[in-house]
Protein backbone atom coordinates (compact mmCIF):
# COMPACT_ATOMS: atom_id res chain seq x y z
CA UNK A 1 0.00 0.00 0.00
CA UNK A 2 1.13 3.33 -0.91
CA UNK A 3 1.31 6.34 1.62
CA UNK A 4 -1.93 8.21 -0.83
CA UNK A 5 -3.79 4.60 -0.26
CA UNK A 6 -3.37 5.13 3.59
CA UNK A 7 -4.36 7.74 4.22
CA UNK A 8 -8.23 7.03 3.61
CA UNK A 9 -8.25 4.40 6.37
CA UNK A 10 -9.43 5.65 9.76
CA UNK A 11 -6.81 4.37 12.78
CA UNK A 12 -8.30 2.17 15.51
CA UNK A 13 -8.30 3.33 19.05
CA UNK A 14 -7.35 1.33 21.53
CA UNK A 15 -7.96 2.35 24.98
CA UNK A 16 -6.10 0.66 28.10
CA UNK A 17 -8.78 -2.09 28.66
CA UNK A 18 -8.20 -3.80 25.45
CA UNK A 19 -4.39 -3.25 25.12
CA UNK A 20 -3.55 -4.55 28.17
CA UNK A 21 -6.21 -7.76 27.85
CA UNK A 22 -4.03 -10.29 28.07
CA UNK A 23 -6.65 -13.27 27.60
CA UNK A 24 -7.38 -12.18 24.07
CA UNK A 25 -5.00 -12.98 21.03
CA UNK A 26 -3.55 -10.12 19.15
CA UNK A 27 -6.31 -10.64 16.25
CA UNK A 28 -9.31 -10.94 18.69
CA UNK A 29 -8.15 -7.16 20.49
CA UNK A 30 -7.77 -5.58 17.30
CA UNK A 31 -11.45 -6.63 16.06
CA UNK A 32 -12.13 -5.81 19.41
CA UNK A 33 -10.69 -2.37 19.11
CA UNK A 34 -12.67 -1.70 15.84
CA UNK A 35 -15.90 -3.22 17.39
CA UNK A 36 -14.95 0.22 20.16
CA UNK A 37 -14.30 2.78 17.89
CA UNK A 38 -17.25 1.80 16.12
CA UNK A 39 -19.89 1.50 18.77
CA UNK A 40 -18.82 5.19 19.78
CA UNK A 41 -20.97 6.43 17.25
CA UNK A 42 -23.62 3.90 16.42
CA UNK A 43 -25.82 1.56 18.33
CA UNK A 44 -24.39 -2.33 17.02
CA UNK A 45 -21.85 -3.33 14.60
CA UNK A 46 -23.76 -5.69 12.07
CA UNK A 47 -21.28 -7.48 9.43
CA UNK A 48 -20.52 -10.84 7.87
CA UNK A 49 -17.17 -13.08 8.89
CA UNK A 50 -16.59 -12.22 5.31
CA UNK A 51 -16.74 -8.57 5.71
CA UNK A 52 -14.81 -8.82 8.46
CA UNK A 53 -12.09 -11.00 6.96
CA UNK A 54 -11.81 -8.70 3.50
CA UNK A 55 -11.33 -5.78 5.69
CA UNK A 56 -8.32 -6.96 7.94
CA UNK A 57 -7.29 -9.46 5.10
CA UNK A 58 -7.81 -12.43 6.97
CA UNK A 59 -9.48 -15.81 6.87
CA UNK A 60 -14.01 -16.16 7.55
CA UNK A 61 -12.17 -19.21 9.89
CA UNK A 62 -9.73 -16.71 11.74
CA UNK A 63 -12.61 -14.28 12.18
CA UNK A 64 -14.69 -17.10 13.64
CA UNK A 65 -11.97 -17.75 15.94
CA UNK A 66 -11.78 -14.15 16.91
CA UNK A 67 -15.70 -13.61 17.20
CA UNK A 68 -16.25 -16.80 19.44
CA UNK A 69 -12.91 -16.01 21.62
CA UNK A 70 -14.46 -12.58 22.90
CA UNK A 71 -18.17 -14.08 23.39
CA UNK A 72 -16.59 -16.99 25.10
CA UNK A 73 -14.76 -14.36 27.14
CA UNK A 74 -17.50 -11.82 27.98
CA UNK A 75 -15.83 -8.76 25.75
CA UNK A 76 -18.86 -8.58 23.71
CA UNK A 77 -22.44 -10.62 23.11
CA UNK A 78 -23.89 -11.36 19.57
CA UNK A 79 -27.00 -12.66 17.97
CA UNK A 80 -26.57 -14.35 14.55
CA UNK A 81 -29.46 -12.88 11.93
CA UNK A 82 -30.19 -15.70 9.83
CA UNK A 83 -31.74 -14.04 6.19
CA UNK A 84 -34.88 -15.45 5.14
CA UNK A 85 -33.40 -15.37 1.17
CA UNK A 86 -30.33 -16.44 2.09
CA UNK A 87 -28.77 -18.25 4.88
CA UNK A 88 -26.30 -15.90 5.69
CA UNK A 89 -25.47 -15.41 9.10
CA UNK A 90 -24.44 -11.57 10.28
CA UNK A 91 -22.47 -11.01 13.03
CA UNK A 92 -24.47 -8.14 15.28
CA UNK A 93 -22.97 -6.63 18.13
CA UNK A 94 -25.44 -4.42 20.02
CA UNK A 95 -22.63 -1.95 21.47
CA UNK A 96 -22.35 -1.13 25.23
CA UNK A 97 -22.97 -5.08 26.27
CA UNK A 98 -20.08 -7.44 27.06
CA UNK A 99 -17.50 -6.83 29.73
CA UNK A 100 -16.16 -3.17 28.79
CA UNK A 101 -17.45 -2.16 25.34
CA UNK A 102 -18.93 1.11 25.53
Amino acid sequence: MTDMETKDIPSITFPGWIRYANDLSYGARILLGEINDWCRHHKSYCLTNRQIAEAFDVTETTVSIWVSELVKKGYIEREIVMGSYQRRRKLTIKCGEGKNVN
